[in-house]
């Protein structure tokens, strides 16, 4: 492929959404004619779609030699962030199968991304080495985990596409139409383990691996997990074996679970404690927290299961195993590490297939912890009376799926004041906490609803101002503010943006130039407000400049805006900038806010005022 090819296929890639032919000759530096030649070209290998709004590249659209690139890099700088002494050039070369020039190229891309971790690729001879503080270290490998995951780790089509010989709709209805008769809610995470467990076990059946011994929990004999197995085992003609039914009983009641129940606690004490040692190691190497209680039913229960099967010699297919290694690798490469500490502590060998059921676990919980990042964590206080406690969660979760994440439940007001969350819900009698507290009745009525809904709204407004101000005062900082009258025109302004961008190293030279040629093919200007911006993500660091004329700047023809918003953004960033560029905008059309911003005169006010108005 033609660098102009490469380079416009990167334009595409790293800028999603629509774009016309001129644009893109700008950003690339050709002719429109040449740039459609080249998409011509292109659209042979890529989903490229043509329309009257331009041109556009279906998100996800990398060849199949691009992806396994792409995770060759992970590795490549995993396997350097965990050798802190150095690596032989060509050693690393040879154990992933690549040249020396590939490896030093690995390198040179990922220099920018591991500069803002305070880490550093250097070369000393053919010894290669990331220096930095261990802690850093850990902070890029768990930003590396949590980009591959970038949303759900695991779906119904996944399962479906690796499971071609289980019935895995007739699984879903199943699920379904139980959980509707017992009134259970099952959000999409709950649901997927399920159908993955249930699939699994069907698999397992098919190939004569059952098993012989369960773990040893209690669980209730009449309740929505047995409800499922044995629906599962009516529909499907299988009988699983006393082990099987117990320890599906025990998975699903875990999913559904909400409420800290030490009755579905693992009765191993060996399990338990290689438990704490694999959380306390996740913790410590890749500095994310999988120690709650849900993690420890689930994968405490694959844990036990996982030892027997190799002290016996048996293992498990799985048909996971091939694509998880592909898309997931640094993922994949703790579950290696976990199976090091596995066969260390129990002397047996862990082969792949196990190793994919581990990142598998792993990918699941962290994906689920990212969905539930901006969720409202809620604690119930009430009285346990007829389990009181279980239908009002059940309620909680059918009306707030979306937005409230039940963290703990108690009937004990000491118990509140020990657990971490955004809101207490008590039922009945309020007490003293530092947090917000509401009250509601023990049937949740549609009175309930409506307080609860106002608390959410109130809170992940407060959370959200919260998250802008840490991230508005990081993009921009106080030299690059600058009130005046005398900036009066649109030249004026970019000539101010660039020259201040380019002397504080956030720009090359050649950035006023990318400013200019951005508004020759069309104004950033709308309403009373400009956001000058480059076609393509070259800056060196990503950053602001906010600029205010309470007199106005002329912006073209017919156009006065009275603020303009600078945006610089560097290749590593390109998400950030539709993140500040559509809050900001969300403010900006709004001529009434304008008139306020515009009558702060310094950095601290205008911060302030930005914030109050989103």
């Amino acid at each position: 492929m033609g660098d102009k090819r490469e380079e416009l296929l990167h334009y595409l890639t790293t800028n999603p959404g629509w774009h016309t032919a001129k644009e893109l000759a700008v950003a690339i530096d050709r002719s429109p004619r040449s740039v459609k030649s080249y998409l011509k070209d292109l659209q042979d290998q890529y989903p490229i779609e043509s329309g009257n709004r331009g041109y556009y590249l279906a998100v996800g659209a990398v060849s199949e030699e691009e992806q396994e690139l792409d995770n060759v890099n992970s590795l490549v700088i995993n396997k350097l962030l965990s050798t802190p002494d150095g690596i032989d050039l060509y050693d690393l070369a040879d154990e992933f199968y690549i040249s020396e020039s590939a490896v030093l190229n690995i390198l040179r891309q990922a220099r920018t991304q591991l500069a803002k971790y305070n880490l550093a690729a250097e070369r000393n001879g053919d010894l290669l080495v990331i220096k930095g503080k261990e802690s850093d270290r850990r902070h890029y490998i768990s930003a590396m985990i949590y980009q591959e995951i970038s949303g759900s780790f695991l779906n119904k089509s996944i399962i479906k596409d690796n499971f071609v010989g289980i019935d895995v709709e007739l699984l879903d209805q199943i699920l379904t139409e139980t959980a509707e008769a017992d009134s259970i809610y099952l959000n999409t995470f709950d649901k997927n383990n399920i159908l993955l467990h249930l699939a699994i076990a069907l698999e397992r059946e098919k190939e004569g691996l059952v098993s012989e011994n369960s773990v040893d929990t209690e669980c209730d004999s009449v309740s929505f997990a047995t409800d499922v197995v044995e629906k599962v085992e009516s529909e499907t003609g299988v009988k699983f074996t006393q082990a099987d039914r117990q320890d599906l009983v025990t998975i699903i009641n875990g999913s559904i679970s909400r409420l800290p129940d030490e009755s579905t606690r693992l009765d191993n004490p060996e399990t338990q404690d290689m438990l704490k040692v694999i959380v306390e190691y996740l913790r410590k190497v890749y500095n994310f927290d999988l120690g709650t209680l849900k993690f420890y039913n689930q994968f405490g229960i694959h844990l036990d299961r996982l030892v027997t099967r190799l002290k016996q010699g048996k293992t498990i297919h799985n048909p996971l195993a091939s694509s998880i290694k592909k898309s997931s690798p640094t993922i994949y490469e703790c579950a290696v590490l976990i199976g090091h500490l596995i066969s260390d502590r129990y002397q047996v060998e862990v082969p792949d297939n196990e190793l994919a059921f581990i990142a598998m676990h792993i990918g699941n919980a962290l994906s689920e912890q990212i969905a539930t990042e901006n969720m409202v964590k809620a604690v119930v206080l009430t009285p346990n009376y007829q389990n009181q406690a279980t239908t009002i969660v059940s309620q909680l979760n059918k009306h707030f799926s979306d937005v409230l994440l039940v963290a703990g439940v108690s009937s004990d007001p000491e118990d509140i004041s020990q657990m971490s969350a955004d809101l207490v819900i008590c039922v009945g009698e309020t007490i003293d906490w530092q947090g917000e507290v509401i009250e509601i009745s023990p049937f949740v009525n549609f009175n309930d609803i409506n307080v609860i809904q106002q608390a959410c709204v109130r809170i992940r407004h407060r959370k959200l101002q919260d998250g802008i101000t840490s991230e508005l005062e990081t993009f921009f900082k106080p030299e690059f503010f600058y009130y005046g009258r005398d900036l009066a025109n649109r030249d004026a302004a970019l000539e101010k943006i660039a020259s201040c961008f380019t002397q504080a190293g956030v720009t090359d030279a050649s950035y006023l130039t990318k400013l200019k040629q951005r508004e020759e093919l069309s104004s950033t200007a709308f309403g009373k407000v400009a956001i000058p911006h480059s076609f393509n993500m070259v800056a060196l660091k990503s950053r602001g400049y906010i600029l205010v004329n309470p007199t106005g700047i002329e912006w073209g023809q017919n156009a006065k805006v009275y603020v303009v918003i600078g945006l610089a953004i560097d290749p590593q960033n390109t998400s950030l900038f539709r993140e500040v560029f559509d809050k900001i905008s969300e403010v900006m059309v709004d001529e009434e806010n304008i008139s306020q911003l515009i009558q702060c005169t310094t950095y601290d006010q205008f911060i302030d005022q930005l914030i109050n108005l989103l």
